[in-house]
């Protein structure tokens, strides 16, 4: 029985201070009490999840989300009792004495623990995204973690406590487990472990838009030269269909001398975070997890529960890799509908982002996206061609994913038109115009510092190629990544300043506080406003004076 302290929450606390608890005490349920200890009810991180969902802000009290019918023990029973009703779906116990009051808690964790030290331990192949945001959090749940990604200079970074890229809450846990129960390293022979997740990168070839798994492939002989009897092996990069039972699998085999299903286990679980959110969405994500074989399931599916309440097991490697495409995807069609409609709502004169708000208010069957200037970003830009090539292989239609893949990729040069078209309404030329792409990450709103298959980045170059004079600003992107691409830095006011033309490119919230009515004064009169993402109020925008405007389906 371990000491419920940390556990214990009055029901007038607030659901940001229990989600600050529930970080802290590294377990996935509080319990929660009145002031004489008396057990009220349990909160899990998933009670949180979905009442942040119905609408409940985080200074809400907890009081409404409790679970207020929780399964416990009493002080009394036997250990075999405990034993029944301690599974992978009840993973906290509370034990209570004769008066209800919480004396302690049973976990179903450290029944599952292994190793000399109580933990067990994980190596992450990959230090991206998504690898080091996994990493810190197996590390704050008290696995023992291993990051190993061939980039030295990379690793040398995190070592140092420093964040490699913009992510909310990233330099609190590479200061709190950076040294602890995280270690980094370039060199393979420091990573040996119990289980292995690969998250490294699978682009797609920019001139065939084929797939390319070579990290994969290496990753796997990697492992397989590491793997022992029992271990786990988890990928969590986006993959094609085939890819673990057809690539991964057969290395790992030839590479350990091992069988899978009987030597080692394999499972896909797919990563489903936001960037810019993915340290608080972790722990709140469903995980869908596929396996090689039943064990295989089981086995990732008692790691992904320390993570999350919610692990969605489907039938095999193949559905696992397939939920993944289909999620993205749909996102990728989803998107590509609305800027399909931007050209017909502009030349009906109408403002097609009012209309989206007014579809979408109070009517759940629908969530229709706004317009844009494209879809970027490191999946979205390739996962359709994966399926495509996916569908192609199976002999399948491939049209509807490449109408939308091409839609979405045709925005930068709709902005350049468009701008093209404005400046002449002032009497400029593209051509010498000195032109601020505002906001260079792929998206603003959760905020990232990641340029990869970034719309904006797609803008400035349409923009060169027509010899106008570019300039950049972005608040979260680091300034050593822009200037390797060679693009001028400016601040808020140097955006504007001697400007004849200013693209706001991505959705930064920040802009939302910015005195465009002050700003558009430090232009080259009468300048141009390009508001991609209906930003600002475009009725607002053509009030101010020089001011010329345009946005997407609201001109």
């Amino acid at each position: 029985m371990k000491d419920p302290t940390g556990l214990l929450i009055g029901e007038d606390a607030t659901i940001l201070e229990a989600l600050a608890q529930l970080d802290a005490s590294k377990q996935r349920l509080l319990l929660c009490v009145d002031a004489n200890r008396t057990l009220l009810g349990v909160l899990a991180d998933g009670d949180i999840r979905r009442a942040l969902i119905a609408g409940r802000t985080l200074d809400a009290p907890i009081a409404g989300c409790v679970n207020r019918n929780p399964i416990f023990i009493s002080s009394r029973a036997k250990p075999r009792e405990v034993d029944l009703l301690l599974t992978d779906r009840v993973q906290i116990l509370p034990v209570v004495d004769e008066r209800h009051r919480v004396v302690g808690y049973h976990s179903y964790k450290h029944r599952l623990d292994k190793g000399p030290d109580g933990l067990q331990n994980v190596a992450i192949f990959g230090l991206g995204y998504v690898g080091l945001t996994l990493a810190l959090h197996l590390a704050s749940r008290g696995f023992n973690v291993v990051g190993y990604d061939v980039n030295a200079d990379l690793v040398a970074r995190i070592r140092d406590r420093q964040a490699p890229f913009y992510e909310l809450r990233l330099e609190a846990m590479l200061e709190a487990h950076v040294g602890g129960n995280f270690h980094v390293t370039s060199t393979l022979a420091d990573v040996r472990c119990d289980i292995y997740i690969v998250t490294v990168g699978t682009p797609v070839n920019p001139a065939t838009k084929k797939p390319e798994l070579g990290a994969i492939a290496r990753a796997a002989a990697d492992i397989g030269g590491l793997l022992s009897a029992n271990d786990l092996v988890v990928l969590r990069s986006t993959v094609p269909v085939g890819c673990n039972r057809g690539t991964v699998l057969p290395i790992l085999e030839q590479a350990s001398g091992l069988r899978c299903g009987e030597g080692f286990s394999l499972a896909f679980a797919p990563e489903r975070t936001a960037e810019g959110l993915a340290l608080v969405e972790l722990p709140l994500n469903p995980q869908i997890i596929g396996g090689f074989d039943k064990k295989s399931v089981d086995s990732a599916s008692r790691l992904f529960n320390r993570l999350t309440p919610s692990v969605i097991s489907v039938d095999s490697l193949e559905a696992a890799e397939l939920c993944k495409l289909l999620d993205n995807c749909f996102r990728d069609h989803l998107f590509a509908f609305s800027n399909h409609l931007a050209p017909l709502a502009e030349n009906l004169g109408l403002d097609l982002c009012r209309l989206i708000d007014a579809v979408n208010y109070g009517y759940t069957r629908n969530a229709i996206p706004k317009p844009s200037p494209g879809v970027g970003g490191p999946c979205l830009t390739k996962d359709p061609y994966i399926l495509m090539d996916v569908m192609a292989r199976q002999g399948l239609d491939t049209s509807l994913t490449l109408a939308a893949r091409r839609k979405n990729e045709e925005g930068p040069g709709q902005v350049r038109d468009k701008l093209r078209n404005l400046l002449r309404e002032c009497g400029k030329d593209l051509a010498g115009a000195v032109v601020t792409v505002a906001g260079m990450a792929f998206k603003g709103s959760p905020e990232t510092s990641d340029l990869r298959g970034s719309m904006s980045l797609d803008i400035v170059a349409a923009l060169l190629r027509e010899n106008a004079v570019v300039r950049c600003y972005d608040a979260v992107a680091y300034p050593e990544e822009l200037r390797a691409l060679g693009l001028d830095q400016v601040d808020r006011e140097g955006a504007f300043r001697g400007a004849d033309a200013v693209v706001f490119a991505n959705n930064h919230r920040g802009f939302t506080n910015w005195n465009i009515a002050h700003l558009a004064g430090l232009m080259r009169q009468p300048g141009v406003i390009i508001d991609c993402w209906h930003i600002f109020d475009p009725q607002e925008l053509k009030k101010t004076r020089g001011l010329v405007c345009g946005g997407l389906g609201n001109d």
